[in-house]
Protein backbone atom coordinates (compact mmCIF):
# COMPACT_ATOMS: atom_id res chain seq x y z
CA UNK A 1 0.00 0.00 0.00
CA UNK A 2 1.37 3.87 -0.91
CA UNK A 3 0.52 6.33 1.93
CA UNK A 4 1.28 9.60 0.65
CA UNK A 5 1.50 12.70 2.69
CA UNK A 6 -0.01 15.50 0.51
CA UNK A 7 0.52 19.65 0.66
CA UNK A 8 -2.43 20.80 -1.78
CA UNK A 9 -2.34 24.50 -3.32
CA UNK A 10 -5.11 25.79 -5.92
CA UNK A 11 -2.94 25.09 -8.74
CA UNK A 12 -0.14 22.67 -7.59
CA UNK A 13 0.73 20.22 -4.98
CA UNK A 14 3.74 19.13 -3.51
CA UNK A 15 3.80 14.98 -2.35
CA UNK A 16 5.80 12.91 -0.59
CA UNK A 17 5.08 9.10 -0.80
CA UNK A 18 6.52 5.61 1.10
CA UNK A 19 5.69 2.65 -0.68
CA UNK A 20 4.84 0.23 2.86
CA UNK A 21 5.63 -2.87 0.99
CA UNK A 22 8.67 -1.96 -0.61
CA UNK A 23 10.23 0.85 1.23
CA UNK A 24 10.86 2.87 -1.31
CA UNK A 25 9.95 6.75 -1.55
CA UNK A 26 9.81 9.60 -2.90
CA UNK A 27 8.82 13.45 -3.45
CA UNK A 28 7.36 15.04 -6.54
CA UNK A 29 5.71 18.38 -6.99
CA UNK A 30 2.21 18.05 -9.42
CA UNK A 31 0.80 20.63 -11.60
CA UNK A 32 -2.96 20.34 -11.80
CA UNK A 33 -3.61 22.30 -15.43
CA UNK A 34 -1.56 19.89 -17.30
CA UNK A 35 -3.45 16.81 -15.38
CA UNK A 36 -0.38 15.24 -14.15
CA UNK A 37 -1.75 15.09 -10.71
CA UNK A 38 -4.59 13.04 -12.16
CA UNK A 39 -2.00 10.68 -14.06
CA UNK A 40 0.31 10.42 -10.83
CA UNK A 41 -2.82 9.32 -8.42
CA UNK A 42 -4.21 6.97 -11.37
CA UNK A 43 -0.93 5.48 -11.45
CA UNK A 44 -0.61 3.45 -8.13
CA UNK A 45 -1.63 -0.37 -8.06
CA UNK A 46 -4.18 -0.97 -5.48
CA UNK A 47 -5.13 1.45 -2.86
CA UNK A 48 -3.54 4.43 -1.33
CA UNK A 49 -3.79 6.49 1.48
CA UNK A 50 -3.93 10.14 0.72
CA UNK A 51 -3.67 12.59 3.71
CA UNK A 52 -3.91 16.67 3.27
CA UNK A 53 -4.30 19.37 5.17
CA UNK A 54 -7.64 21.12 5.18
CA UNK A 55 -8.42 23.32 2.50
CA UNK A 56 -11.44 24.72 0.99
CA UNK A 57 -10.73 24.36 -2.34
CA UNK A 58 -10.09 20.84 -3.00
CA UNK A 59 -13.67 19.16 -3.31
CA UNK A 60 -12.31 18.12 -6.84
CA UNK A 61 -9.61 16.38 -5.88
CA UNK A 62 -10.91 14.57 -3.32
CA UNK A 63 -13.53 13.51 -5.76
CA UNK A 64 -10.61 12.30 -8.39
CA UNK A 65 -8.69 10.98 -5.65
CA UNK A 66 -11.54 8.82 -4.28
CA UNK A 67 -13.31 7.68 -7.67
CA UNK A 68 -9.48 6.00 -8.39
CA UNK A 69 -10.14 4.05 -5.45
CA UNK A 70 -7.90 5.62 -2.88
CA UNK A 71 -8.68 6.60 0.38
CA UNK A 72 -8.24 10.48 1.23
CA UNK A 73 -7.98 11.74 5.26
CA UNK A 74 -8.07 15.54 5.56
CA UNK A 75 -6.05 16.73 8.52
CA UNK A 76 -6.59 20.05 10.96
CA UNK A 77 -4.50 22.20 10.07
CA UNK A 78 -3.84 23.81 13.08
CA UNK A 79 -3.34 20.64 14.90
CA UNK A 80 -0.64 19.64 12.08
CA UNK A 81 1.18 22.48 11.85
CA UNK A 82 1.54 22.49 15.92
CA UNK A 83 3.22 19.06 15.62
CA UNK A 84 5.97 20.30 13.78
CA UNK A 85 8.59 21.78 16.09
CA UNK A 86 10.33 23.75 13.07
CA UNK A 87 8.44 27.24 12.85
CA UNK A 88 9.49 27.82 9.89
CA UNK A 89 6.92 26.93 6.58
CA UNK A 90 8.38 25.29 3.74
CA UNK A 91 6.28 22.45 1.37
CA UNK A 92 8.48 20.44 1.12
CA UNK A 93 8.30 19.61 4.37
CA UNK A 94 4.97 20.13 5.15
CA UNK A 95 4.05 17.02 2.71
CA UNK A 96 6.67 15.15 4.76
CA UNK A 97 5.22 16.40 7.71
CA UNK A 98 2.16 15.29 7.02
CA UNK A 99 3.77 11.91 5.73
CA UNK A 100 4.96 10.95 8.96
CA UNK A 101 1.92 11.84 10.71
CA UNK A 102 0.65 9.51 8.75
CA UNK A 103 3.13 6.68 9.26
CA UNK A 104 2.94 7.04 13.01
CA UNK A 105 -0.29 7.14 13.53
CA UNK A 106 -0.19 10.27 14.70
CA UNK A 107 -2.41 12.37 12.38
CA UNK A 108 -4.90 14.87 13.47
CA UNK A 109 -7.85 13.65 10.98
CA UNK A 110 -11.34 15.78 10.69
CA UNK A 111 -14.89 14.33 9.60
CA UNK A 112 -16.15 14.99 6.14
CA UNK A 113 -19.40 14.67 4.72
CA UNK A 114 -19.82 11.65 2.32
CA UNK A 115 -21.36 12.38 -1.08
CA UNK A 116 -24.93 11.41 -0.01
CA UNK A 117 -24.50 13.64 3.30
CA UNK A 118 -23.86 16.45 0.93
CA UNK A 119 -26.42 15.65 -1.58
CA UNK A 120 -29.21 15.17 1.79
CA UNK A 121 -27.58 18.61 2.86
CA UNK A 122 -28.33 20.58 -0.16
CA UNK A 123 -32.00 18.99 -0.53
CA UNK A 124 -32.56 20.05 3.05
CA UNK A 125 -31.07 23.53 2.20
CA UNK A 126 -33.71 23.70 -1.03
CA UNK A 127 -36.56 22.49 1.29
CA UNK A 128 -35.73 25.49 3.98
CA UNK A 129 -35.34 27.78 1.07
CA UNK A 130 -39.34 26.36 -0.38
CA UNK A 131 -40.62 26.87 3.32
CA UNK A 132 -39.52 30.18 3.74
CA UNK A 133 -40.99 31.13 0.38
CA UNK A 134 -44.06 30.12 1.23
CA UNK A 135 -44.03 31.58 4.65
CA UNK A 136 -43.74 35.21 3.02
CA UNK A 137 -46.45 34.33 0.29
CA UNK A 138 -48.63 33.42 3.08
CA UNK A 139 -47.67 36.16 5.51
CA UNK A 140 -47.44 39.09 2.36
CA UNK A 141 -51.37 39.31 2.62
CA UNK A 142 -51.82 39.62 -0.97
CA UNK A 143 -53.46 37.19 -2.01
CA UNK A 144 -56.69 38.73 -1.13
CA UNK A 145 -56.35 41.55 -3.48
CA UNK A 146 -55.97 39.72 -6.49
CA UNK A 147 -53.43 41.76 -7.81
CA UNK A 148 -49.47 40.19 -8.80
CA UNK A 149 -47.54 39.71 -6.30
CA UNK A 150 -43.39 39.58 -6.53
CA UNK A 151 -43.38 37.79 -3.51
CA UNK A 152 -45.52 34.91 -4.34
CA UNK A 153 -45.46 34.79 -8.30
CA UNK A 154 -49.07 34.43 -8.61
CA UNK A 155 -52.01 37.10 -8.52
CA UNK A 156 -52.16 38.96 -6.16
CA UNK A 157 -51.67 42.41 -5.34
CA UNK A 158 -48.41 44.01 -3.22
CA UNK A 159 -48.47 44.75 0.33
CA UNK A 160 -48.52 48.66 0.20
CA UNK A 161 -50.60 49.18 -3.21
CA UNK A 162 -52.23 52.09 -1.94
CA UNK A 163 -51.04 55.84 -2.38
CA UNK A 164 -49.00 57.16 0.88
CA UNK A 165 -49.32 60.48 2.55
CA UNK A 166 -53.12 61.76 2.37
CA UNK A 167 -55.18 60.50 5.32
CA UNK A 168 -54.69 56.67 5.74
CA UNK A 169 -52.86 54.37 4.76
CA UNK A 170 -54.73 54.09 1.22
CA UNK A 171 -56.57 56.93 -0.57
CA UNK A 172 -60.19 57.06 -0.73
CA UNK A 173 -60.53 55.71 -3.92
CA UNK A 174 -58.13 52.55 -3.08
CA UNK A 175 -60.75 51.91 -0.21
CA UNK A 176 -63.51 51.80 -2.15
CA UNK A 177 -62.10 49.10 -4.67
CA UNK A 178 -60.89 47.31 -1.99
CA UNK A 179 -64.15 47.50 0.07
CA UNK A 180 -66.05 46.11 -4.02
CA UNK A 181 -63.15 43.42 -3.91
CA UNK A 182 -64.28 42.05 -0.61
CA UNK A 183 -67.81 42.24 -1.95
CA UNK A 184 -67.52 40.86 -5.57
CA UNK A 185 -63.92 39.15 -5.32
CA UNK A 186 -62.33 41.23 -8.33
CA UNK A 187 -61.87 44.33 -9.42
CA UNK A 188 -62.68 44.59 -12.63
CA UNK A 189 -66.31 43.37 -11.63
CA UNK A 190 -67.07 46.24 -8.59
CA UNK A 191 -66.01 48.74 -11.68
CA UNK A 192 -68.53 47.74 -14.42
Amino acid sequence: MRIIGCDYHPSWQQVCWMETTTGETGEVKLEHASGEAARFYRQPPGQALIGMESTGNCQWFVEMATTAGHDVWIGDAARIRASEVRQQKHDRRDAALILKLLLEGRFARIWTPSGEEKDLRQLLIHRYKLVRLRRRSASCGAKRERRYCAICFSISAPFAWGTRGRSGYWSRPDRRSRAALRRHGTKSESLS
